[in-house]
């Protein structure tokens, strides 16, 4: 069979220019290089009728298995990314064919979640929306959905899928899971979902309030695992602690500087003292409050070239 292949390829490419007088040529094409044909994962449906009474898309499974593609926020949607979400469910169809030679003669769906459908795809193909977030991609022989991650609603059973969303529709997701999830679950979302600090700054207002001994004692685990992984977080502490030490250690000169001065410290004072507390101590500063007079205590404070 080997020669007879490499014949045939031989006489087409020999004679297909001379019969259709140069209008068609043939050649024989290198290998097209696909790297890695692999989907993001396959749904295994062991009993659908359980699936009956769950939001699409879980209720449209079909198949006893489906390959489904995560496209996530920073992901390109252009037809190329589309083209080889194809490729790969076809990939995975023929390998269950050779696998099961004759058993399996169905069609593999491909699911693809997404934050959104990009315009293109409504131009080169029909979609028709089929439930909340949920259109069905044709013309197609297989199930083709097109999961929208930003219009599903939100439910439970919903939250694998809902973690495609973004911007204000992801802020909107953080806020709703705190009563579905636990803290921890939440941490580790904002950890690996790209999310603004505006966005984590919004979600932290919804962190409730507890005095459970519980949730307490796994907050005091999560923050020690961070600490632990994040040696700047524990670095800018220990520098707010020291601070903060120094802050209450100043109190009583501040005291004393404002009596002698007969009137409150200026933030610019304040500054000053702090920073000179920290080169000259304790000490010295008490010697500056007994030897000058309230006029030189005042322009000492607005010296700027002393320690």
């Amino acid at each position: 069979m080997g020669k007879l292949d490499q014949h045939a390829k031989l006489i087409f490419s020999e004679e297909t220019g001379s019969i259709t007088h140069q209008s068609c040529s043939f050649i024989i094409p290198p290998e097209t290089p696909l790297h890695e044909v692999r989907a993001d994962g396959r749904l295994l449906v062991g009993d659908k009728a359980a699936l009956a009474h769950l939001a699409a898309p879980w209720c449209l499974a079909d198949e006893d298995e489906i390959v489904i593609e995560l496209k996530l926020k920073g992901d390109k949607l252009d037809r190329r990314r589309f083209d080889r979400a194809l490729l790969r469910r076809q990939a995975r169809e023929v390998e269950r064919r050779e696998q099961e030679k004759g058993k399996w003669e169905a069609e593999m769906p491909l699911w693809v979640l997404a934050p959104h459908k990009p315009r293109w795809l409504s131009k080169v193909r029909d979609l028709t929306l089929i439930a909340q977030g949920v259109y069905r991609v044709g013309p197609s022989p297989f199930d083709f959905l097109w999961i929208v991650a930003n219009q599903l609603p939100l439910k439970p059973e919903l939250i694998p899928f809902l973690l495609a969303r973004t911007d204000q529709k992801l802020v909107e997701f953080g806020k709703w899971v705190l009563d579905h999830r636990e803290l921890e679950w939440l941490t580790r979302m904002i950890e690996v979902l790209p999310m603004t600090i505006p966005q984590i700054d919004e979600l932290k207002k919804y962190f409730p309030e507890t005095d459970d001994p519980e949730r307490l004692k796994r907050r005091e685990l999560i923050a020690h695992i961070f600490l632990e992984h994040v040696p700047s977080l524990k670095q800018a502490l220990k520098d707010e602690g020291e601070a903060q030490g120094l802050s209450q250690g100043l109190r009583p000169l501040v005291h004393q500087f404002e009596r002698r001065l007969g009137r409150p410290l200026s933030p610019q004072e304040h500054q000053t003292l702090l920073s000179r507390f920290d080169t000259l101590g304790p000490e010295q500063l008490g010697d500056v409050i007994l030897d000058l007079s309230a006029s030189e205590l005042a322009l000492w404070l607005e010296e700027r070239d002393l320690p």
